[in-house]
């Protein structure tokens, strides 16, 4: 949280871009930079040997097809947006001056991240023949680009443009899509991001929702959907 608290403060009064503005004006403890920072602080021999940082629904595809390195492997759309603060507006990650301002702890990381991002529709690759066996799957399955398990629980929901796909387990997040055409320069504030194609390809992913639900049962996951004029309706 207190890092968090930093990269908040620190977007809003550096003198420059405020890079949390794709991600609802709030950035939170549970996300990518955070997290990061906080590591190195904390644990110096980790702090030492790290040279880049992997987001696990990256790193499940990376493994599979064989494509590990940090430099070359498909990063996705859905995780850098949401939460390590990527925009095509920024040029990719927040820049190098932002981030040691943040803390000189960070110096050099961004060359070691990455640029360029994918959705889900884009093939990270082809699953190895090790994986095929292990899995009980014929070679030649392509993997696509990962993404977060609530935004890909809208997908399963079937979710349309302006119905809120509310998903429920261990988090619950409301998920939503819109054309971006239709959005503009919007920006929804409080919410956890709005990122091109992080749902589905050409629609603009809005993620809302609380992070942690300890109420229910762990791996027990629903997607439910409504047209949001009803739920407008009903609120009303």
């Amino acid at each position: 949280m207190k890092e968090a608290e930093e990269i908040n403060y620190r977007a809003k009064t550096w003198g420059g871009t405020d890079y949390t503005k794709f991600e609802g004006g709030v950035y939170s403890s549970e996300w990518f930079w955070a997290k990061i920072l906080h590591v190195l602080r904390e644990d110096e021999e980790v702090a030492k040997a790290a040279w880049s940082w992997v987001e696990h629904c990256d790193w499940m595809p990376a493994i599979i097809t064989g494509n590990t390195d940090p430099l070359k492997l498909k990063r996705s759309r859905c995780a850098a947006g949401h939460k390590a603060m990527w925009h095509e507006d920024f040029g990719g990650l927040p820049e190098e001056k932002f981030l040691v301002r943040l803390d000189p702890l960070l110096k050099g990381l961004r060359d070691r991240l990455f640029k360029d991002t994918y959705t889900s529709d884009v093939p990270a690759g082809t699953i190895t023949k090790q994986w095929a066996e292990k899995l009980g799957l014929p070679e030649g399955v392509i993997v696509g680009v990962g993404a977060f398990d609530a935004h890909m629980g809208a997908v399963g929901g079937e979710i349309m443009p302006y119905y809120l796909s509310k998903i429920v387990g261990t988090s619950t997040c409301d998920m939503m899509v819109a054309p971006m055409d239709e959005m503009g320069d919007t920006l929804v504030r409080g919410i956890c991001g709005q990122v091109d194609g992080s749902i589905t390809p050409g629609m603009l992913g809005l993620e809302a929702g609380q992070s942690a639900s300890a109420m229910f049962m762990p791996g027990l996951r629903m997607s439910i959907a409504w047209p949001v004029d009803n739920i407008l309706k009903e609120t009303n």
